[in-house]
């Protein structure tokens, strides 16, 4: 099982979304209104919900590069939980009428 992303309490954090595709067309999707909304572990929202905006074109994450359909959004610190721990990142992406959402854990941490 791969690690859980990072947040750092007290900084501001990158949220990434790489290579969001149709799965019909196989096309990436560059045009989705696409927001991420911090869960507690009871599914209680935790600050407000962070949008994150198409970035044209290739994108290198990591080492890795994606083509297209990536979006990317800034996580200021103050909208953080204020005690680290493990939370939840629901993303949700909509494009033409269809919503898709995933749930995905993420850890919460004080900067080192």
């Amino acid at each position: 099982m791969a690690p859980s992303p990072v947040l750092y309490l007290s900084s501001a954090n990158l949220l990434y979304l790489l290579g969001l595709h149709d799965v019909v067309s196989g096309a990436f999707v560059t045009a989705a209104t696409v927001t991420v909304q911090l869960q507690d572990e009871l599914q209680n929202n935790v600050g407000s919900p962070i949008t994150l905006t198409n970035v044209p074109g290739p994108l290198t994450v990591n080492g890795l590069t994606y083509a297209d359909g990536n979006y990317r959004g800034v996580v200021p610190a103050n909208s953080l939980p204020l005690t680290a721990g493990s939370y939840n990142a629901l993303v949700t992406a909509t494009y033409q009428g269809v919503t898709m959402t995933k749930l995905s854990p993420v850890s919460v941490q004080w900067d080192v």
